[in-house]
């Protein structure tokens, strides 16, 4: 996905009354340009509309293994790994890698901060085509499930 992260490390002596604090990960700022189109179903089965969303922002992303060059690697071996997505101090979104299932590569995902409260640390897990780039994968919510994935689907 869309990210750099370069990692402050901290250095200094060890000694008996002094513990080595762990590298704190940098956010970096990256362009990124998402397009969302999907089928709206009722719970019947019935098609009632569609979604059709182009967004284009400045992201801060931050991964845990230093940027995100080696968060789309971890995807596209499918090792796990995460990152954070921040558009806003408001709308912060979490992925976590969990690891190979059904011949792709099972992601969990959520919302840290959103302006509507109720989606705030629901989850969703996919099951996304790690032979994709992770931002083409992610648009694919075929395989997905969970109380974000209900909340964002409506059903």
């Amino acid at each position: 996905i869309i990210l750099t992260i370069a990692l402050l490390v901290l250095s200094g002596c060890a000694s008996k009354n002094q513990i080595e604090e762990p590298p704190e990960p940098t956010p970096e700022i990256v362009h990124e340009s998402v397009d969302v189109e999907a089928d709206l179903v009722d719970e019947e089965g019935n098609d009632f509309g569609d979604i059709d969303i182009h967004i284009e922002a400045d992201v801060e992303m931050t991964t845990d293994c230093g940027d995100i060059a080696c968060f789309e690697e971890n995807f596209a071996s499918c090792e796990q790994s995460t990152v954070t997505s921040k558009l806003t101090d408001d709308i912060i979104y979490y992925y976590e890698i969990l690891g190979p299932k059904d011949n792709g590569c099972e992601v969990t995902s959520k919302f840290t901060a959103n302006p509507n409260p109720e989606w705030v640390g629901k989850e969703m897990t996919c099951v996304y085509d790690n032979t994709l780039g992770f931002n083409d994968a992610i648009q694919d919510m075929s395989t997905c499930q969970g109380p974000l994935y209900t909340l964002m689907t409506g059903g």
